[in-house]
């Protein structure tokens, strides 16, 4: 049976509900590895040696088979994935109670092909509540390694891994309510902390070991009601955050900038006023500011499920600076969520496309789109797969292109995880 506690959990940090708790236990979408520094200050090449280089032909990103990750019985919800070393990691867990009944938050690493390498690995005990918990998230490196985890029983937990996603000692208790995103710095994590009931989120930093360091103070742009938000962390420590709020219609969209331990640098600003509604807030930081995406409502009717995906640019300090892009060739669908990263020349996004008129997006399409590092549509979106229910795409750049990993439920097949490699393919004559 496919659960509906597939839909809570509906993409590694992005989720439903109303409250900064309902929403914020999955809403915060991490970049990888290679939208985690300052954008600006990336290593450039040195200019006397590229001056008679010639020039290298642009990808074209070239989808691969897809690859099962689990196998029945019971559904799987996919939490979080990032690019490690060699591989990337994927966390996940069973998603109903139908038998076995063994809800363990697990780590599988994928070769950049998205097979598995090895057996996975037991990160979190069952919580033992099958209505009180919230998606793993991983942190990998390049300084630390490391999970975190919210269960209604114990608590916001830590637990260290090693380079090559081996746990180490037993999971430690950071504190009671919610937490999420997990980052590596140089001193050590950072992670959000989610405090339902009075409708705060908190920035925390911790050891290499996962001991508390620094509890930062309610973060203003995300208080109050915040449906989705989203974070990029650049390499003078500091956080800028994204989030909607103030219900629908329209959707108020803020950014704000908070240093290394949550103190801020900025008063919350408005960045958008979407009609009718906006959600799945993403963030990524760019050359000269930053991009803000989100999905828009095609149609206003509450049960509508179809979804466009809109690109802002932003300045450093938060500013709409540029054209705002409406994605309007492809609709997605709006519970499965969507996903980006940065790659050498702008950014690919997936998102998995209803194929029929229901609200339930029972057969629908795994698309992947191209982006400039401005946002604009790099030519025409990818059509990878189709199949029934998919779900939570969460792609990653790799060494070799990308790999996209998500739920879906193939006739008579719980709800499984798959993945699919993007093969970066260069060729002569094609422009930048």
């Amino acid at each position: 049976m496919r659960s509906r506690w597939a839909l809570v959990l509906c993409c590694a940090v992005a989720a439903c509900g109303g409250r900064p708790g309902t929403k914020a236990l999955l809403a915060d979408l991490p970049a990888d590895a290679s939208s985690l520094g300052d954008a600006g200050a990336a290593d450039a090449p040195d200019a006397a040696a590229s001056h008679d280089a010639a020039p290298v032909p642009p990808c074209i990103y070239v989808p691969g088979a897809e690859v099962a990750i689990t196998e029945p019985p019971s559904d799987k919800s996919l939490h979080a994935a990032v690019t490690a070393g060699d591989s990337v990691w994927i966390a996940w867990q069973v998603s109903n109670p139908d038998p076995p009944h063994d809800n363990t938050r697990r780590l599988q690493r994928l070769s950049y092909a998205a097979t598995p390498l090895g057996d996975p690995a037991a990160l979190f005990p069952p919580p033992g509540q099958w209505n009180g918990y919230g998606g793993a998230s991983l942190a990998a490196g390049p300084e630390h390694y490391g999970a975190a985890v919210w269960d209604e029983g114990g608590g916001c937990q830590f637990r260290g891994l090693s380079a090559t996603g081996e746990p180490g000692a037993g999971p430690q208790r950071v504190g009671d309510v919610l937490c999420r995103t997990l980052r590596s710095r140089p001193d050590g994590f950072s992670l959000f902390e989610i405090d339902d009931a009075a409708q705060e989120i908190r920035l925390l930093t911790l050891s290499p070991t996962g001991a508390l360091v620094t509890r930062g103070p309610s973060i203003a742009a995300l208080a109050g009601d915040v449906f989705y938000w989203s974070s990029v962390v650049l390499g003078d420590g500091s956080y800028h955050v994204l989030a909607s709020r103030d219900g629908f219609s329209p959707t108020h969209l803020l950014h704000q900038q908070i240093d290394a331990t949550g103190e801020p640098l900025t008063e919350p600003m408005k960045v958008a006023e979407v009609a009718p509604s906006a959600s799945h807030v993403r963030l990524a930081a760019v050359t000269g500011g930053f991009l803000a995406g989100w999905l828009t409502a095609v149609d206003e009717a509450v049960d509508d499920q179809r979804r466009r995906i809109v690109i802002q640019p932003l300045a450093p300090d938060g500013r709409v600076t540029g054209a705002r892009e409406v994605l309007d060739e492809r609709i997605a669908y709006r519970d499965a969520g969507w996903s980006w990263t940065e790659v050498e020349d702008g950014f690919l996004a997936a998102f998995a496309e209803p194929l029929e008129p229901d609200t339930y997006g029972n057969l629908t399409s795994l698309v992947v789109q191209q982006l400039s590092a401005a946002g604009a549509p790099k030519g025409a979106a990818i059509e990878v797969l189709r199949s029934h229910f998919i779900r939570s795409p969460q792609i990653r750049a790799t060494p070799e292109g990308a790999v996209v990993v998500y739920e879906a439920q193939p006739t008579g097949v719980p709800t499984q995880l798959y993945g699919v490699p993007l093969r970066c393919e260069r060729r002569e004559g094609l422009p930048r």
